[in-house]
C-alpha cells in the first residue's frame, strides 16, 4: 500500500510503472455517439434501466443549484429514500452545466485542456441493490473489456483508511502499485456542507495520458469516480449513516472520448474539433494581432460557450438580467465579444447552430433539434442587442486605458459598463486582464449593493409563502399522494368535503392564518402563470373561513391558506370540512387561461413561429404574455390575431383534455413551454386542433364562453421581449361597454355622431394649430417693443447690487421670454450698455442676465439664489452669465 501527500490533485509521481507499452487504444474507432451508446448498453444488459437525460434546471423544490451539474444530482433524493426510487438500478447520460457557484468553469474555458461549461456526463447509479464489489468489477470490465483501455495505464485512488475497497480492487487484480489512498478532500464527495444532501467516500480512475513527465500534474486524466453514498449531512457537518447504501458513478464524456479518440484536451475531440473547424472557416482571414494560441484559445472557448447556450435555451432558460438568465446573457456576451476581437463585424454565434446539431445525434437529444430554430433565434437577437452596445463600451475602455496606463479599472466605470452597456463584470475582467491590470471589484460590489438597494425600496411585492412544519414533512415522507379533483366539471365535485391530513400554525400568532393540505383538493394552485383559486371551507361546527391561497407544500402536494380562524377554535388532522371553489373566480381564470393559448397560437401565425414564451399571468378579470420578438407589433398584426382569435371562438371549438406520456405528446405535435419542467406523464390541453399544449391549468371546454378576445396594449418589457395585455368573455364585454360610453360621451361634448368624432377632432387640432401660431407670432412682435426698465438697488449680503427690472405681464409662455431675453440682450449690446445687471420677471418665471463682454464680475447664478432665498419666495441658479428661476408667490421690492 502506497500513500500520497494530502494536495489538491492525486499525484501518482511515487508510483514505479513499467516502462511505457506498445499497446495501442485505437484497435477499434470511437465516436462521441458510439462511447454513449456502448455505455447505456453496456449497463442495460446488467439489468440498468435507462432513464433520459433530464433538464438543466433543477427541480423547483431544490434551490440550493443554479444547474444541474452532475449525473446524480436529479436523483439525489432516492439517495436519501432508496424505496422511492423508480427502478433499482439505472443508467443514464445527463447533461450538465458548471458556470456559476461552488462548480464554476467559466474563467478556465478554452484556456486549459480539460475545463468545459457544458459536458455529459455518463451515469450508473444502484439504490441499494448493488455492492460494492459487483459495481467496482462493472467498471472495471467496461474500461478494460469493452474500451479496450491498457491496464496499465490506469491508477485508482480510495479513501484513507478505507481498507474494503482497497482490497476489492485488489481481488479484481489490480496490482498494488497502481492504487493509492487520497486525503478526504480528494476522495469523499459531498454536494458542499448543504444540509439533507448525500455523500460518502469515493474511489477514482485515473488515466496516464502520458503527456508531459511523470511529475506533470495534467499527465493524470481522472475519467471515472465511484461514490459510496453512506451518509447524509447533518447538522453543522455532522454525517448520519443511511439505513440503505446506495452508489452513484460519474464518468465524463467528453474526458473518455479524448482518451479513445487518444486526442490531447477535451477540444480536439470529434464533436468539438468540427465546430471549431466551422468557426475558423467563417472568421475573417486578415491579419490578427493574437498569437495562434491566443486565436485557438478563443475558438475553443466559443465553441464552448455556443454549446452551453444552446443547450440552456433549449431547456427554458432566457437571457435576462438575474438569476440563470444572467449567467446564460453572460456566456452569450463572452463569446460575441470574442468573435468580435477574432475580426468578426457582424453576428455570427446563430449562424454556427447547424454545426452544432450535427454534432449531437437526434436520438441523443431530441429536443435540440425540435427547438433548434427558437435557440437561433434567441441567439441572434441577443447578439444584434450587445453588439450595438460592446463598440460603446469598448470605446470607453480605449479611452480610459488611453488617459490612465497601466491603472486598474475603477468601479464607477465597471459599473457603468454593467449597468448601461451590458458588460457582465467577468467580461470587464477578462479585458482588464489582456491591458495587464485588475478591476476594483470592491468598489464595484458596493455600487451594485447600493443599486439593489434603491430597487428593493422601490419596488412591492410579496414574499413566496414559506410552507413547513413537521406534520408536512412527515407527509413527504411518506411519499403522500394527493388526490387533485380540480379539474372536473362536474360542479359538485367543486364542493365536496375533504379530510384535513395536516397543518402548519407557525404563522397563527403573525396573521392568524394557518395552512392545510386537504384530501382530495379540488383547490387549484398557483402554477403556470395562472394565479390560485379562492373560496372557502367550512368547519365542523359551521364557520366559514375564506382560502385566500394555494400553494405547493412540497411536490404535487398543494396546500390551502387559510384566513380568520375563529377565536378560540383547533382545527385538528382528520377533522372533516366542506370546501366550496369560488365559481365566478375560477371561471374567469379558465377563459383567460384558455385565451392565453389561442393568443400563443396566434403569435406563431402572424408574428412568427419562433416566438418563445418569456412568461405569462392569468387572472380571473385580465391575462398578460410576455414573448420574444425584436421590435413592436405593427397595428396591423395586432388586429389580425384579434380577429382570427374571434373567428376561433365563433365556431365554438371544443377544448379536450388527456394525460399522456410527455415524449408522446411532444411527438404528436404538443407545444412545451421552454420555461416549464413536465413530469413524465403530463396532461395535454386540445384546442381542436388549433392549438395544442402541455399545461396543467383549468379551462373553458367550450369557447363561447371565450368571446370576446380584446387585445389591451403591446409593449417592451426588456431587450427583445414583448408584453401583450388582453381581456376576454365578461370582462372584454365590460370593457367594451365602458369604451362605448366614453365615445357616446366624447361624441356629445363634441356636439357630433360618434363616426364623426375623427373628423370633428381634426378639425378642432386645426383650429388649435392656427390658433397657437397665431399667438406665436403676436408674442414675436410683442416681444420687440421698446425697452422699459425701472432702475433698482438691493441689499444682498450686506453689499448694494445694481439692477435693472424688466417687469412684464405675468403667465407669459416661455416662448415669449426667451425672444424677449434675446432682444434686449442685443439692444443692450449693440448700445454698449453692458455695465449693469438685468432682471426679467414674468410671474412665476425670472430670469437675471447680463449682456455678452460685460465687465460686471458679480455672478448671476450665485446673486439670483441669495435673490429668492433671502426673501423666501423661490429658487433659482445658474451661471455668471444667465440665471433661472421660479417664484412661488411674486417677488415685491421696496420702494
Amino acid at each position: 500500500m502506497i500513500k500520497i501527500n494530502k494536495i489538491n490533485r492525486i499525484k501518482f509521481n511515487n508510483i514505479k510503472f513499467n516502462k511505457f507499452s506498445t499497446y495501442s487504444i485505437l484497435n477499434k474507432t470511437w465516436t462521441s455517439e458510439s462511447i454513449r451508446a456502448e455505455f447505456v448498453n453496456y449497463f442495460k444488459n446488467l439489468n440498468y434501466t435507462p432513464v433520459p437525460s433530464a433538464s438543466l434546471i433543477p427541480p423547483q423544490n431544490d434551490k440550493s443549484l443554479l444547474f444541474i451539474n452532475a449525473g446524480m444530482v436529479p436523483l439525489k433524493q432516492h439517495f436519501i429514500n432508496p424505496a422511492s426510487a423508480p427502478y433499482p438500478n439505472m443508467v443514464s447520460v445527463q447533461r450538465c452545466v458548471r458556470a456559476g457557484g461552488k462548480d464554476n468553469d467559466l474563467e478556465q474555458v478554452g484556456f486549459t485542456k480539460r475545463h468545459l461549461t457544458m459536458f455529459e456526463m455518463l451515469g450508473s447509479f444502484s439504490f441499494g441493490q448493488v455492492d460494492p464489489t459487483t459495481k467496482l468489477n462493472q467498471v472495471w470490465k467496461f474500461l478494460t473489456e469493452n474500451l479496450e483501455l491498457d491496464k496499465e495505464r490506469l491508477r485508482i485512488s480510495v479513501l484513507e483508511g478505507d481498507d474494503d475497497t482497497y482490497q476489492i480492487w485488489k481481488s479484481i487484480g489490480i496490482p498494488t502499485n497502481q492504487i493509492v489512498y487520497g486525503p478526504s478532500k480528494d476522495n469523499f464527495w459531498s454536494m458542499g456542507d448543504t444540509e439533507g444532501t448525500p455523500c460518502g467516500p469515493c474511489t477514482e480512475i485515473y488515466y496516464d495520458t502520458r503527456v508531459g513527465d511523470e511529475h506533470d500534474e495534467d499527465r493524470w486524466l481522472e475519467i471515472w469516480n465511484v461514490v459510496f453514498m453512506k451518509y447524509k449531512r447533518g447538522p453543522n457537518n455532522t454525517l448520519i449513516p443511511l439505513e440503505t447504501s446506495c452508489i452513484d458513478t460519474g464518468m465524463g464524456l467528453e474526458r473518455l472520448t479524448s482518451v479513445l479518440q487518444d486526442k490531447d484536451n477535451a477540444f480536439d475531440i470529434d464533436t468539438m474539433s468540427k465546430l471549431i473547424n466551422k468557426i475558423n472557416q467563417i472568421l475573417p482571414t486578415t491579419s490578427s494581432s493574437f498569437s495562434n494560441n491566443q486565436i485557438q484559445s478563443y475558438q475553443r472557448m466559443v465553441a464552448d460557450h455556443l454549446r452551453t447556450c444552446a443547450f440552456l435555451i433549449a431547456d427554458g432558460v432566457l437571457p435576462s438580467n438575474v438569476g440563470r438568465g444572467y449567467l446564460l446573457r453572460r456566456i452569450l456576451r463572452r463569446a460575441t465579444r470574442v468573435l468580435k476581437q477574432l475580426g468578426s463585424e457582424k453576428p455570427l454565434l446563430s449562424s454556427l447552430i447547424p454545426t452544432l446539431l450535427e454534432t449531437f445525434e437526434k436520438s441523443s437529444y431530441p429536443h435540440i433539434h425540435e427547438r433548434s430554430a427558437s435557440i437561433t433565434h434567441i441567439i441572434q437577437q441577443e447578439e444584434q442587442l450587445f453588439s450595438r452596445t460592446l463598440a460603446k463600451g469598448l470605446n470607453l475602455l480605449n479611452d480610459y486605458f488611453a488617459s490612465n496606463p497601466n491603472t486598474a479599472i475603477n468601479c464607477d466605470l465597471a459599473f457603468l459598463l454593467y449597468d448601461t452597456h451590458g458588460f457582465p463584470l467577468d467580461l470587464v475582467e477578462a479585458i482588464a486582464k489582456e491591458q495587464g491590470v485588475g478591476v476594483d471589484i470592491d468598489g464595484f460590489n458596493k455600487l451594485i449593493e447600493r443599486s439593489k438597494s434603491i430597487s428593493k425600496a422601490s419596488w412591492k411585492g410579496v414574499a413566496s409563502a414559506k410552507i413547513q412544519g413537521p406534520q408536512f414533512h412527515e407527509l413527504q415522507q411518506q411519499q403522500f399522494d394527493q388526490t387533485f379533483i380540480g379539474h372536473s366539471k362536474k360542479e359538485n365535485l367543486l364542493n365536496i368535503e375533504s379530510r384535513i391530513v395536516a397543518i402548519d400554525s407557525s404563522n397563527v400568532e403573525i396573521d392568524n392564518s394557518i395552512w392545510a393540505v386537504l384530501e382530495p383538493n379540488p383547490f387549484y394552485g398557483y402554477g403556470g402563470g395562472q394565479v390560485p383559486d379562492k373560496g372557502i371551507i367550512e368547519l365542523p361546527e359551521g364557520s366559514v373561513i375564506e382560502i385566500t391561497d394555494v400553494q405547493e407544500a412540497f411536490q404535487k402536494v398543494l396546500a390551502v391558506k387559510l384566513n380568520s380562524l375563529p377565536k378560540n377554535y383547533s382545527l385538528e388532522v382528520n377533522d372533516i370540512v366542506r370546501c366550496s371553489v369560488d365559481a365566478d373566480h375560477r371561471k374567469g381564470l379558465e377563459v383567460h387561461h384558455t385565451a392565453t393559448h389561442l393568443l400563443n397560437a396566434a403569435l406563431k401565425e402572424f408574428v412568427s413561429k419562433n416566438t418563445v414564451q418569456a412568461g405569462s399571468l392569468v387572472l380571473p378579470n385580465r391575462l398578460r404574455f410576455d414573448f420574444s420578438h425584436p421590435k413592436p407589433l405593427t397595428n396591423e398584426e395586432i388586429k389580425q390575431m384579434e380577429n382570427w382569435v374571434n373567428q376561433l371562438i365563433e365556431k365554438d371549438l371544443k377544448t379536450s383534455f388527456k394525460n399522456q406520456n410527455y415524449s408522446e405528446a411532444i411527438k404528436e405535435g404538443a407545444v412545451a413551454t421552454f420555461t416549464e419542467k413536465y413530469p413524465e406523464v403530463v396532461r395535454v390541453v386540445d384546442i381542436d386542433g388549433v392549438s395544442k399544449e402541455l399545461c396543467g391549468g383549468t379551462h373553458s371546454q367550450s369557447l363561447s364562453q371565450i368571446y370576446p378576445f380584446v387585445i389591451t396594449k403591446e409593449s417592451g418589457i426588456a431587450a427583445n421581449v414583448r408584453r401583450i395585455e388582453a381581456i376576454a368573455g365578461s370582462s372584454a364585454s365590460n370593457y367594451l361597454f365602458s369604451y362605448r360610453d366614453q365615445v357616446s360621451a366624447i361624441a356629445k361634448s363634441l356636439k357630433a355622431e360618434p363616426d364623426q368624432i375623427h373628423d370633428k377632432i381634426g378639425k378642432l387640432q386645426k383650429e388649435n394649430q392656427d390658433s397657437s401660431k397665431l399667438i406665436e407670432d403676436l408674442y414675436r412682435q410683442l416681444s420687440s417693443k421698446p425697452i422699459k426698465s425701472t432702475p433698482l438697488s438691493i441689499d444682498i449680503d450686506g453689499n448694494t447690487v445694481s439692477f435693472e427690472l424688466h417687469n412684464e405681464d405675468d403667465g407669459l409662455n416661455n416662448s415669449y421670454l426667451k425672444s424677449r431675453y434675446n432682444f434686449i440682450k442685443s439692444e443692450l449690446e449693440s448700445q454698449n450698455s453692458t455695465e449693469k445687471l438685468h432682471l426679467l420677471i414674468s410671474y412665476p418665471n425670472i430670469t437675471l442676465f447680463k449682456p455678452a463682454n460685460s465687465k460686471n464680475s458679480l455672478h448671476c447664478g450665485k446673486i439670483l439664489k441669495k435673490l429668492l432665498s433671502s426673501k423666501k419666495v423661490g429658487n433659482g441658479g445658474g451661471s455668471s452669465d444667465f440665471a433661472q428661476g421660479r417664484l412661488n408667490r411674486p417677488l415685491l421690492f421696496d420702494e
